[in-house]
């Protein structure tokens, strides 16, 4: 026995000359409505839910990028430069040049620190002098790193840690026989920031 299934459909009806109006006017409005949105860039709100994942596939944890908050990385680089020649000039030592390539090795470093590639440990630091001792006849290389959160002065706190560390493990580094050295930044989404200085003698 086979049945046979129909779907029941309303009548058509042709519609009338005042619906058939209706539907041109709004098919005018909407026509308007669109050309009036074109030119008009698409505003995000700036309080969308992007996941710390996806920020940083997108590389939008390190080195914020605005211009003020690059100044102010760069501003922290200077300072913690400032501050550890200051101390050596107290101590009576020459004071260190600073060396653009070191500081472009030191942020590589912290970099990778920030985003969590590597970890802050001498294994890590041993690979980095390595890498620079490989490009040419250097005597020594050695650097430091610091790890700051919640302060006001993050390149103060930093320096402030090497210089105060009860075991002076960073205080002989500071106060070695070095000419050159370099500074690197980065910070994270949690305001951690992560700081390198390396030290170079020819």
């Amino acid at each position: 026995m086979y049945r046979h299934w129909h779907q029941l459909r309303p009548r058509q009806q042709k519609p009338t000359p005042l619906i058939a109006l209706g539907i041109m006017f709004l098919c005018l409005y909407l026509s308007n409505y669109i050309n009036s949105l074109q030119g008009k860039p698409l505003q995000l709100d700036s309080g969308s839910n992007i996941s710390d994942t996806e920020r940083h596939f997108r590389g939008e944890e390190f080195f914020p990028k605005d211009a003020s908050s690059t100044q102010s990385i760069n501003s922290l680089e200077q300072s913690v430069y400032e501050q550890i020649n200051e101390h050596r000039e107290s101590k009576g030592l020459p004071p260190l040049v600073l060396d653009g390539w070191l500081s472009k090795q030191a942020r590589e470093q912290s970099t990778a620190m920030a985003r969590g590639e590597i970890s802050v440990d001498d294994q890590a630091m041993q690979s980095r002098h390595q890498q620079i001792v490989s490009t040419g006849p250097y005597k020594q290389v050695s650097s430091i790193v610091c790890i700051t959160f919640g302060h006001t002065l993050p390149g103060r706190a930093a320096v402030n840690g090497w210089l105060n560390d009860p075991q002076e493990r960073f205080r002989s580094t500071i106060d070695g026989n070095y000419e050159l050295t370099g500074v690197g930044v980065a910070m994270n989404l949690k305001g951690e920031y992560y700081f390198t200085q390396i030290f170079l003698l020819r």
